[in-house]
């Protein structure tokens, strides 16, 4: 008697989903902490710490979720997020691919700091020297995060609350880090309620991104600033070695008068 190529497919994932449950029932994921702290910090090159749960599920796809996740890098605290979902479908995690089909963040703090010595602390300590791996994210959402920019080289600060994050059909071509920012594609939105920098305060942020072979585009960008509604866009070009940024802002009920009545803490345009 033959079985047919389907019928097979078929009875292998009923198979791997009658494993998987078994897993799920009987495997403490949170016993293996540890291995899995050390297995993340080895690969990513930087200090990974759970501080909650891990729990995993089978359908549809494989997904875990992680509580209280936090990372460190050149000694300083880089990532923490109050949770963390994952999902991963089985056709690329049974071909061997690195792809999410999910993640999704809720509550991320992200602290990102340029030294003195004008690198980022999310940069490796030590170079590996070794080209990224290629990769597909299909969608990437964050809800109520905050973002911390610190430049000590140029003394300025960016700080970002209470932000939304959207980002869809994710693809990294891999290749050397320092080419990342031009081997990375995706689309999405983004907004922020409040956004401190130079003694100024920006509400009700929100913008469209699109990344494409190394031109980043924010369009339409638009922003609360002095009680008056603006609007623009933003290019980012990483093309070449020097990044080239073109900004078009417009602010068409702007109130000189308004500006001038500046809030404690607040400077002046």
């Amino acid at each position: 008697m033959t079985v047919s190529r389907p019928r097979i497919v078929l009875i292998a994932l009923a198979v791997l989903a009658l494993a998987g449950l078994a897993l799920v029932w009987l495997v403490d994921l949170n016993a293996y902490k540890p291995r899995i702290e050390a297995a993340a910090s080895q690969a990513s090159g930087m200090e990974v710490r759970i501080g909650g749960d891990i729990g995993l599920g089978f359908y549809p796809g494989l997904r875990v979720r992680i509580d209280d996740l936090r990372v460190r890098n050149r000694g300083t605290d880089l990532l923490a997020v109050e949770r963390v979902r994952a999902g991963v479908g089985w056709r690329a995690l049974l071909a061997g691919r690195v792809e999410l089909d999910s993640l999704t963040l809720r509550a991320p703090v992200l602290h990102i700091e340029r030294g003195a010595d004008g690198r980022y602390n999310y940069e490796r300590s030590e170079p590996s020297g070794k080209p990224a791996s290629p990769f597909r994210l299909g969608r990437l959402t964050a809800s109520d995060a905050t973002v911390h920019y610190v430049d000590q080289q140029g003394g300025r600060s960016i700080d970002a609350n209470a932000c939304r994050v959207d980002l869809r059909d994710g693809v990294f071509a891999g290749g050397p880090a320092a080419e990342a920012r031009r081997r990375l594609a995706l689309r999405g939105e983004l907004a922020c309620a409040t956004l401190h920098t130079a003694g100024q305060t920006v509400s009700d942020l929100s913008t469209s991104l699109v990344a494409d072979a190394g031109i980043y585009t924010l369009a339409p960008l638009r922003l609360r600033l002095f009680d008056a509604q603006g609007s623009g866009r933003v290019r980012a070009d990483f093309t070449a070695d020097l990044p080239a940024v073109q900004m078009d802002m417009a602010l068409p009920r702007f109130s000189l008068a308004d500006a001038l009545a500046l809030k404690p803490g607040q400077q002046a345009p």
